[in-house]
């Protein structure tokens, strides 16, 4: 229809017709492009929000797993102090059951989980370009960092781990005990004796137990701590990109 009219204008010379006829013809095409390139942003923009939304849900429930294994490693952590002042000043002839396998335990350094299933998708497909706010992918960039450096950090740490157990098998006699647990497999229970007085002393124990206490302290507060507070701030950011109130997101676990 447009060709036609352009045809019969050429053909009689009426330039004007020509002209307004190309630029209907342009501005057709400029539209077009424009309302393609709108809708192409608006699903890109619903695809940003269902992305920030799984990554909220995500994050709030990894913090909530990891703030759990973190008390649990703080109690852990405080037994481990107080049987460092035990084996230096203390009276007591005997430790607890939980002491000793405080003592047996103290070569146990594992990250607590630190992958979000959306953010490995975004960043295995190369779409984490997609978010467009800036606060939002600095404090992703903010984890991803600590992420890497926790990490690294553990591989490090477990280098240099001492099992007590095993190098001081004299000092800390393992044998079988019927087990009241229905779940255990085999019946029996590992039960762990620990020798107080000779590991008071022992000085090679009583240095590597120090060494094992301080790496255990310093991966908290090095590997552990530093990273949840990067998973809180880039949950705050989601939140406020969002527009939740952290009230509101509480209440809606």
């Amino acid at each position: 229809m447009i060709l036609s009219r352009i045809s019969k204008a050429v053909r009689e010379q009426n330039w004007f017709a020509v002209a307004l006829e190309f630029i209907i013809v342009v501005a057709g095409v400029v539209i077009g492009f424009m309302v393609t390139g709108w809708a192409e942003r608006q699903n890109e923009l619903r695809d940003e929000v269902r992305i920030l939304e799984r990554l909220h849900t995500e994050g709030r429930e990894l913090l909530e797993t990891r703030q759990g294994l973190t008390e649990f490693r703080s109690r852990w952590g405080d037994a481990l102090v107080e049987l460092r002042s035990e084996l230096f000043t203390g009276t007591e002839n005997s430790l607890t059951v939980e002491q000793c396998r405080a003592i047996a335990g103290s070569h146990i350094y594992s990250l607590p989980p630190d992958s979000l299933p959306t953010l490995e998708d975004l960043l295995a497909t190369g779409r984490l370009d997609i978010i467009d706010s800036r606060a939002v992918r600095e404090s992703i960039s903010a984890y991803l960092l600590g992420r890497d450096s926790a990490r690294n950090y553990s591989d490090a740490i477990n280098n240099q781990l001492v099992r007590l157990a095993s190098a001081y098998p004299d000092l800390m006699p393992m044998d079988l005990a019927p087990s009241d647990d229905p779940d255990d497999r085999d019946g029996f229970d590992r039960v762990i004796d620990c020798d107080l007085a000779g590991m008071r002393a022992d000085n090679g124990f009583r240095n590597e137990l120090m060494d094992n206490i301080a790496r255990f302290q310093s991966f908290t507060y090095v590997g552990i701590e530093p990273l949840s507070e990067r998973l809180e701030e880039m949950i705050a950011a989601i939140e406020a990109e969002l527009g939740i109130e952290p009230q509101d997101a509480e209440a809606a676990e």
